[in-house]
């Protein structure tokens, strides 16, 4: 059991540990994106002290944040630390890593091949969401991405984009016992076979309302591999959120359960 020295994963991270009688290793490497001179202020105060700064990360450019990391530096050490950790494990060994949300996503990114260029095609992670990742032999793959059900039925940031108007559709064969299902269910049969297509249709008739989709393995996976145009997702399993509008859908929990 790994984790980031910083305290909010940190005490996450002990609180496991003493369920389960394990030891926590604590390092630098697997702390959140160092953010420099803006560590501590709110985003208002960082946009007046900083514009320069910010106007260049709205273009997409790779400037060291508040003269600390840039999110290409992050990527770099989030991969530096996975590929230590790997060497460390036999085959059929677990690790678990408490960590932050910046430098889960670069891993994820990583084992989808993913570019950090907008659209963007991951949510972001949430406080306490588990991520999980399988690695056999030289085959990577996203079994599980961001689940938060034991918190409620969406993470914080999907709430976020359906109080923004976005359409939150929940994709499913069948449901977790304790989830909270939408109030109105679709059958991807029902409209007409389609993924793509059926989500085009809820995001023009529910703009702002959280949907449910009902659709095989399959055609989940699928779905989520278009998504992310990567093919490294496993089986579909409990629930995923997609987060989707007309300017394009993101992932935004997979395989919640």
């Amino acid at each position: 059991m790994l984790s980031s020295d910083l305290s909010r994963a940190h005490e996450t991270a002990k609180a496991v540990a003493a369920r389960w009688h394990a030891e926590v290793r604590t390092s630098p490497v697997w702390r959140e994106l160092d953010v420099g001179r803006w560590d501590g202020l709110t985003r208002p105060q960082v946009v007046e002290r900083f514009p320069a700064e910010v106007a260049a990360l709205a273009r997409g450019e790779m400037v060291p944040i508040g003269g600390g990391e840039s999110w290409a530096d992050l990527e770099t050490r989030a991969n530096d630390a996975l590929d230590a950790l790997l060497g460390e494990l036999a085959d059929g060994q677990r690790a678990i890593v408490f960590s932050h949300g910046g430098l889960i996503a670069s891993v994820v990114r990583r084992v989808l091949g993913l570019s950090m260029r907008k659209p963007r095609r991951l949510g972001n992670v949430n406080n306490t969401g588990v991520t999980t990742i399988r690695f056999d032999g030289g085959t990577r793959s996203l079994a599980r991405y961001n689940d938060t059900l034991h918190l409620g039925p969406l993470g914080k940031w999907s709430e976020e984009r359906l109080k923004r108007g976005c359409t939150v559709v929940a994709v499913h064969e069948s449901l977790p016992d304790a989830y909270e299902a939408p109030e109105r269910t679709y059958s991807l049969d029902e409209l007409g076979g389609d993924a793509a297509r059926a989500i085009a249709q809820l995001v023009s008739e529910h703009p702002g309302q959280r949907v449910g989709l009902v659709a095989d393995a399959r055609a989940q996976h699928g779905l989520v591999a278009e998504i992310l145009d990567a093919r490294e997702v496993g089986a579909a399993r409990g629930v995923t959120h997609l987060v989707a509008s007309e300017r394009g859908h993101t992932l935004a929990e997979l395989n919640c359960h």
